[in-house]
């Protein structure tokens, strides 16, 4: 499973963004007569903000089809496209929660270490992804800061729910 989820989440966006590098650079380097290129190198930006939404795409395709949600021909399992549809709202809020829940879930178990890894590789990877695919290191720690920043507010936010609804659930 995890030479899928790997395989899924980043060769195939690797390899279909060095494609797409490859057109651009071409296009802008030695087709400009044919299509002209941009004039501020607007290319990279966009580049690193593609392979991100990629990333993130495959990680929530992969999140659905594990829940049973978009599968075709697998059985039992296979529901019909609108019941499909139905569920995934509530998917959007379980993918987006899933991190800080797990966050959550380890503090409540006292497990420091645990949260901590999750919390650092989460901003060490969009810092990389940004980094790496943008050429600049200075994208990559700003991006990975703005994803600390983000990640702990969502994650202070998801523990104030859990409490708000842990003590109506208990009263």
């Amino acid at each position: 499973v995890w030479f899928a989820t790997l395989l899924v989440v980043l060769l195939l966006p690797t390899f279909s963004h060095i494609v797409e590098y490859f057109v651009h650079y071409i296009q802008e380097n030695w087709m400009t007569s044919v299509f002209a290129a941009s004039q501020n190198n607007a290319r990279t930006r966009a580049f690193a903000f593609s392979v991100a939404f990629s990333v993130l795409s495959a990680f929530f395709n992969i999140f659905v089809m594990r829940h049973g949600v978009l599968l075709v021909g697998a059985g039992e399992e296979t529901k019909s496209f609108w019941s499909d549809i139905k569920r995934i709202p509530m998917l959007i809020v379980e993918f987006v929660s899933f991190l800080p829940s797990e966050i959550v879930r380890h503090l409540g178990k006292g497990k420091l270490l645990n949260a901590l890894g999750i919390f650092l590789s989460f901003g060490v990877c969009v810092g990389l992804v940004f980094g790496v695919f943008r050429g600049k290191w200075s994208w990559g720690w700003v991006t990975a800061v703005g994803a600390w920043v983000v990640l702990f507010t969502f994650t202070l936010f998801y523990a104030a729910l859990m409490k708000i609804y842990r003590s109506r659930m208990q009263s």
